[in-house]
């Protein structure tokens, strides 16, 4: 319809549309553009969350590890009375100060936080053990003879008293290496490692929490974007369908993946490339986490061999029709720990496992339970692998004698074979029995159970 050289659409002058049209572009991508703003923030806040997260997780763990180190070079220096032990504790509380410094990360990126209260209580916790390792190293040095003017301050301004100083020299060393080595000492460390621990935990929760929210959010964005893309589709095809391909595809895709807890595929556009990699690092360092968890709760420390725990889910879980089970125990070990110091102790134990490793099967179980005693659960072995069982005893202690720095030492070992129903319990008391008869017939050898 024209009317005065005005063309007109449904009653309305065609270039009043077009001003109508234009403006309602402008108006959809303005909205648009301040959808994908929100949506990039919510992308940057999830990459921030992640790094702070690494960043506080990593401060908690210096904390922990400076309280384990200040506890090894303390029992170190009243066992030994080493001057380099004493140095580096004292380096370590004056100089490095790796406690201090993590909770002063935590002061300034979390404050008034339930994580930050836990650090502290951890360094408190540390700081009042510090004050009895220090009285345990004042009652040490005069066992050792150092000079007194030689000491660190904080050494010579503790008041000993007049009972400590009617004790001998011998009896200040015995109550010093009591200190760090008795149970309340071992309790305040395990509060401090609680402690850490419940900030890690508190750390993780508050990350999942910011996880969650910027994922709902970025949901409810993304159904906005939704609407106003299908509009703008009708105006701009070619965009619109450009835009859909590089970003609500792959980002449609990637709302179920985080909610069935799975890693996102980097690809499409910048935003949800960036969204991807800060989300699977999250998602990564969080998998890491969880497997260090569950390795550390059934793995002993110090050999890497299974511990008491992981020994007890194996035997729950073991569904064989045969198997032989070996208690093997490091022939007196404890003389070791009282001649050489626990350093060497711990080197042996390691020797031994690592050669226990290399006799027995892949598909057996070798297991640290406790102090100098192993077990072994041979898979698919009876009665038949008793010469088997008598070489590889025999070999281990071949292997022991020829590495110098194990100090001679030898084990000696129970056998007893088990089927399929029989009780776990019985099974290894028979094998205790017959380790007990191989210590009395002088060591260095296996013995079976009837």
């Amino acid at each position: 319809m024209t009317v005065s050289g005005q063309k007109y659409i449904g009653g309305i002058p065609q270039r009043k549309l077009n001003y109508i049209m234009y403006g309602m572009v402008i108006v959809i991508s303005a909205l648009l553009l301040f959808t994908t703003v929100q949506t990039t923030a919510g992308y940057t806040e999830m990459h921030n969350a992640t790094e702070s997260y690494i960043e506080l997780q990593s401060a908690a763990y210096d904390l922990q590890v400076s309280s384990d180190y200040l506890t090894e070079q303390v029992q170190c220096f009243v066992i030994t009375g080493k001057r380099t032990y004493l140095n580096a504790y004292f380096d370590e509380i004056n100089v490095a100060r790796r406690r201090e410094k993590s909770v002063e990360i935590f002061r300034e990126m979390l404050p008034g936080t339930v994580a930050l209260s836990e650090i502290e209580d951890a360094l408190l916790q540390s700081n009042e053990l510090a004050q009895r390792e220090m009285k345990a190293i004042r009652y040490a040095v005069d066992f050792f003879g150092f000079e007194f003017s030689e000491l660190p301050a904080q050494i010579r301004n503790i008041d000993v008293g007049e009972h400590i100083n009617s004790l001998t020299a011998e009896e200040k060393k015995e109550l010093a290496q009591t200190m760090v080595f008795d149970a309340a000492y071992h309790s305040r460390k395990s509060k401090i490692t609680g402690d850490v621990q419940d900030c890690l935990n508190e750390l993780a929760k508050d990350t999942r929490s910011t996880e969650k929210n910027t994922t709902e959010r970025l949901g409810k964005l993304l159904a906005r974007q939704q609407i106003l893309i299908v509009v703008l589709l009708l105006m701009v095809a070619v965009v619109a369908v450009m835009t859909s391909y590089q970003v609500i595809i792959p980002l449609l895709r990637a709302i179920p993946q985080i909610r069935e807890d799975m890693p996102l595929p980097v690809r499409g556009a910048r935003e949800y490339r960036f969204l991807a990699e800060t989300y699977n690092k999250m998602y990564q360092t969080n998998s890491e986490r969880k497997k260090e968890l569950a390795f550390e709760a059934s793995h002993d420390k110090l050999t890497g061999l299974y511990n008491r725990s992981g020994y007890e889910d194996i035997v729950k879980t073991l569904d064989l029709f045969a198997y032989t089970l070996l208690i093997i125990d490091i022939d007196r070990f404890k003389g070791i720990n009282d001649t050489y110091g626990h350093d060497v102790g711990d080197d042996v134990l390691s020797g031994a496992a690592r050669i226990m490793r290399n006799t027995f099967r892949s598909e057996d179980y070798i297991c640290r339970i406790g102090g100098d005693e192993f077990v072994v659960i041979m898979v698919r072995a009876g009665a038949e692998a008793k010469t088997k069982i008598e070489e590889k005893i025999n070999s281990i202690n071949a292997d022991l004698r020829k590495d110098e720095t194990l100090k001679g030492v030898s084990v000696s070992a129970g056998a007893a074979f088990a089927k399929r129903g029989d009780d776990p319990e019985k099974v290894f008391k028979d094998a205790d029995n017959a380790l007990y008869e191989a210590k009395d017939v002088g060591r260095k050898c296996v013995r079976f159970a009837e």
